[in-house]
């Protein structure tokens, strides 16, 4: 995961990509193998959630998971 944050005047815009292995099953066949899965993703925190904001921020500390997680499964088939 790569990202880069700029500050804009109560919201903080993150963008950034990141690149995923994931263990998945053959729909057909059902055999297990490693799948690749990349993208981008761009959004915005705020403090106060709306409509167009899905992420809080709350003190100094941003927790990225749940918006890396969200990218990557935005991506899957």
């Amino acid at each position: 995961v790569n990202i880069e944050y700029v500050y804009e005047g109560e919201k903080l815009l993150v963008r950034g990509n990141f690149e995923a292995y994931l263990k998945v099953n053959c729909g057909r066949c059902l055999k297990e193998f490693i799948s690749e899965v990349t993208g981008e993703f761009a959004e915005e925190f705020a403090k106060e959630l709306t409509d167009e904001i899905s992420y809080q921020l709350t003190g100094d500390v941003i927790a990225l998971d749940k918006l890396v997680l969200d990218s990557i499964a935005e991506q899957l088939p």
